[in-house]
């Protein structure tokens, strides 16, 4: 539950992990004998049966799933038998009594494991999913035997066992979704017969196990993702001639790709984003010809996208988000007939969209945004039936397009013609000058979207995104925005006690006093658009637990925060505020989150306005907390036993939490209209993600003041004191 947010990375992704890892175990095990299961003659081994029972009872396993007068072998979930003897004993999905706080999770799993070396014959333990809450035991070493070990999911913690390099025999390894920390390297760098590993989401240090990469030349699957590894990616890495699967994602990772000496014919997954790696993407890259996902993203790769990447003709997901790529797209990138989504978005890229790409018989993912694209899009390329994701905001494409072929904010700060949330006039004619090429504002078509009809555009951009926002439609049909929303909510209950209008140049505000009332249902479809889903009181309060004061994070000057898990396992982190002392601040909140969409911004996920003293903001967790709690000596915990990677910040951490804050002010100050002023930047209003990824919070205190009262950011991202600015 509390691992959400380590595969955000994989939420594209077109081949199943998890198909994959099955088919993977499938073979493992029923490849030894096919007699595995269909030894149901053969009574098992007495000592053997006295084990199983022992450890129904260590596990307190629950209900009849293992019953004493019935053969394990052919009745026993879980149980595969040869023989005779107990070849492998599987608990997933098992029913069992949770480990309470006062139990010894450790002391359990020792028992288990020296109730399981009792099996001479084992060969396969599957634990995925028990959460055993403790620590490897060192006894882990007399399962020598054993071919696979799967102990995802496990609530495991600690450095490895001594031992645990004792397990030499394994092909089969996964430690994944724990809170496992230290080094690998001398524990698992003699498993040469190694065909798949999965490590992923712990707290693993140093550097990659070389020695593994090196003589291990069976492997076919290797996922170290979301852990602490550092150094380089080790060219001999390519003697792997049978890896299919490779994701080496948010870490620590340093130097450049080695493609030249990573040739791979078989690699069909390759995901290494969210690392400091850099340099060029080199031509060599059109070695891997199997693959289907590549993720390059969170880099510093520098150059152009290479042409080479054309002889990947079976890629179907290409994402090469926030690096420091430039030059214009290769037009070889047409013949990539299988891509189902390119993500380019934060880099340099310029130059015009080349047509083509738009008739790419499978692609239903296009981003393109915060890059430097320019000149007139190639509308009748589009298809729109097809295309599901579509984003070319923050570039300078020109031109008039139709005014329902996309979200507004998916087209934001261009050129286009007759468009809201452009670039000014200026803006446009000056980079147009810079790159040699005249500009020049003309009148838009007709029906374009102009004047007052710009709240059209608000509507119609987002029909297919939620058709609820029809409704705001007959709001706005009759006059000015602001004017028609007010006066509808008022006739919607005209015995509510109080409305609070506060008019800018875009949005409404509006104190909802009444509880359940007609009001609260026409004040949350104008602002559903801005401010996610509705979110009723008993969810909150049941991911909350009830707001208590164990949940509790912080009491801030605009309303309390507590953490939360939502029933499908998504942490959020939930803004309460009481309507009789800080509506201003709440209302205060909601307009900055009307206008301002940014990936430096902290994300509202929704809101419950059905409470008659207290209103609701729900904003996506931060797992690393705030700077200054990073910053601290002390180990930063959260829910469930992940936890963030602790270490000093290195230089070139600290450098991109500094660049991720001017980013998000930038934006604040400059990009928005009317530009908004950030006025309480500390350490503790600057959030970090598990890969120290910066998004800015406490909006609250933000006006639009024409004043730069920021304070300086040495202080807050080089670890030195704190010092108010005025």
């Amino acid at each position: 539950m509390a691992f959400g947010r380590c595969f955000r990375s994989f939420e594209r992704m077109d081949i199943s992990i998890s198909n994959t890892r099955l088919l993977l175990w499938l073979f493992l095990i029923l490849s030894r004998s096919e007699s595995v299961y269909a030894n149901s003659i053969v009574d098992i081994d007495a000592h053997e049966m006295q084990s199983l029972l022992t450890l129904k009872e260590i596990l307190q396993l629950q209900g009849d799933i293992w019953q004493e007068n019935r053969n394990p072998c052919s009745s026993w979930l879980g149980i595969a038998c040869e023989d005779g003897h107990v070849v492998s004993v599987s608990l997933f999905s098992m029913k069992y009594q949770a480990v309470g706080p006062s139990q010894n999770g450790s002391l359990m799993l020792e028992k288990a494991v020296q109730t399981l070396s009792t099996m001479s014959f084992l060969r396969s333990f599957n634990a995925t999913g028990f959460e055993f809450r403790g620590q490897l035991p060192d006894s882990l070493g007399k399962l020598g035997k054993l071919n696979a070990l799967d102990l995802t999911g496990t609530a495991l913690y600690g450095s490895l066992p001594a031992s645990f390099k004792l397990l030499s025999r394994l092909n089969f390894l996964s430690l994944a979704k724990n809170n496992l920390t230290g080094s690998i390297s001398p524990f698992v760098e003699g498993f040469y017969n190694l065909q798949y590993i999965d490590l992923s989401c712990n707290s693993f240090t140093s550097l990659l196990p070389f020695t593994l990469f090196f003589k291990a030349s069976q492997l076919m699957y290797v996922d170290l993702s979301h852990n602490g590894f550092e150094g380089v990616i080790p060219p001999f890495m390519g003697n792997l001639v049978n890896l299919r699967h490779l994701a080496l994602g948010h870490n620590f990772l340093q130097g450049s790709l080695p493609l030249n000496h990573l040739k791979w014919p078989h690699l069909e997954y390759l995901d290494i984003s969210n690392n400091n790696l850099q340099g060029p993407i080199a031509d060599s890259i059109s070695q891997l010809k199997s693959l289907s996902y590549l993720n390059l993203a969170h880099n510093y790769f520098t150059g152009s996208i290479p042409s080479a990447i054309s002889s990947c003709t079976k890629l179907q997901t290409l994402i090469l988000d926030r690096n420091l790529l430039t030059d214009k797209l290769p037009l070889s990138m047409i013949t990539l007939k299988n891509l189902v989504v390119l993500s380019l978005s934060s880099n340099n890229l310029s130059g015009r969209i080349p047509s083509k790409i738009f008739t790419l018989p499978r692609l239903t993912t296009l981003v393109l945004s915060h890059n430097l694209f320019f000149g007139m899009l190639p509308l009748n390329e589009l298809k729109p039936a097809l295309i599901q994701v579509f984003d070319i905001s923050y570039n300078f494409l020109e031109g008039d397009i139709p005014e329902s072929l996309f979200p507004v904010e998916k087209i934001m700060k261009n050129c286009f013609q007759g468009a809201p949330t452009q670039h000014s006039p200026k803006a446009c004619k000056q980079f147009y000058r810079r790159i040699g090429i005249s500009w020049q504002e003309t009148q838009p078509r007709s029906g374009s979207s102009t004047g007052n009809n710009t709240f059209t555009w608000l509507v119609q951009g987002h029909t297919r995104k939620n058709k609820r926002l029809l409704v705001i439609l007959g709001c706005a049909a009759g006059g000015a925005f602001v004017l028609v929303i007010a006066g509808f909510c008022a006739l919607c209950n005209e015995r509510h006690k109080g409305v609070l209008n506060h008019e800018l140049n875009e949005g409404i505000r509006e104190v909802v006093t009444d509880r359940g009332s007609s009001l609260d249902k026409c004040f949350q479809m104008s602002f559903s658009r801005f401010l996610g889903e509705p979110f009723s009181y008993d969810t909150l309060s049941q991911a909350t637990n009830g707001f208590s004061s164990s949940n509790m994070l912080a009491n801030g000057h605009s309303g309390e925060l507590y953490k939360g898990t939502l029933e499908a396992g998504t942490n959020i982190v939930v803004k309460r505020v009481y309507t009789a002392r800080k509506i201003e601040l709440y209302l205060k909140e909601m307009e900055i989150f009307q206008r301002a969409f940014h990936r430096r911004l902290v994300t509202v996920l929704g809101y419950c306005i059905s409470e008659p003293d207290e209103k609701f903001l729900v904003y996506e967790h931060m797992p690393c907390g705030d700077l200054a709690s990073v910053l601290q000596t002390k180990e930063v915990a959260y829910e469930g036993f992940y936890q963030c990677p602790r270490r000093p910040l290195d230089w070139i951490t600290r450098l991109k939490i500094g660049i991720g804050v001017a980013e998000g002010l930038t934006y604040l100050h400059h990009e928005c209209s009317p530009p908004i002023v950030h006025g309480n930047v500390k350490a503790t209003s600057i959030l970090l993600d598990e890969k120290f990824e910066v998004k800015l919070g406490s909006l609250s205190g933000a006006g639009t003041e024409n004043k730069d009262s920021h304070p300086k950011l040495a202080s807050c991202f080089l670890g030195l004191p704190e010092v108010n600015y005025t």
